[in-house]
């Protein structure tokens, strides 16, 4: 594999982690009742 493409996927993928983080929720109860939160943190999962 092409090495800027790598570094770019890993950039992505680091940027995805990033999101994941900074919206976690600080409890599960928080994650049910919040649709916009579950769409964010299922979409970077799955990029």
């Amino acid at each position: 594999m092409d090495t800027i493409v790598l570094t770019e996927k890993l950039e992505s993928l680091r940027r995805c982690v990033q999101r994941i983080e900074e919206k976690q929720p600080q409890h599960i109860d928080q994650l049910k009742q919040n649709i916009d939160l579950q769409d964010i943190l299922v979409l970077n999962c799955s990029s």
